[in-house]
């Protein structure tokens, strides 16, 4: 797990340097499931280390376990011939998706959220490369400072 957050933690102390906000996040995939991507939101350093395994869980294992604590989206639902959304298992689902290595087909995963109004959004530029930063954008009112705000904010503004 410190292997883990090292990257977040270099990333924080840099960012307080320069004003800059970063907040925790997890992307996750399920082992031995599918090969959906789920992002997580509120969760913090300590939910990480009381839950090192968590991604030996099933989608639906990790949904009830933890689904009335952090906000869990599906991550670039309908990217390349993926066609699975697991609905009963999340929370929300990412609609814009901007890496420009991947068919992201945002506009399915659009439509699918006009079919399933009840579901979060989010937006992400999926960086991992450098060039990839800044493609996507989520407005709020308030700017979160941490994991728990930033799942307030999603979940106060939705449809935003």
């Amino acid at each position: 797990m410190d292997h883990f957050l090292a990257g977040y933690k270099a990333a924080k102390k840099a960012g307080d340097e320069v004003g800059l906000t970063v907040i925790l996040g997890v992307e996750i995939r399920f082992m031995e499931t599918n090969s959906c991507d789920y992002l997580l939101y509120g969760i913090d350093e300590n939910f990480l280390r009381s839950n090192p395994n968590m991604h030996m869980l099933t989608p639906w294992e990790f949904y009830e376990k933890f689904g009335q604590d952090i906000l869990i989206i599906q991550a670039h639902p309908f990217r390349g011939s993926n066609e699975t959304v697991f609905i009963e298992c999340i929370h929300g689902i990412e609609i814009e998706n901007t890496c420009i290595r991947a068919e992201n087909r945002n506009e399915k995963a659009l439509e699918f959220y006009k079919a399933n109004p009840s579901l979060y959004t989010v937006r992400g530029s999926d960086t991992h490369h450098e060039g990839d930063e800044g493609k996507a954008h989520m407005l709020f009112n308030n700017l979160p400072q941490n994991g728990p705000e930033l799942m307030n904010a999603i979940i106060s503004q939705k449809g935003c």
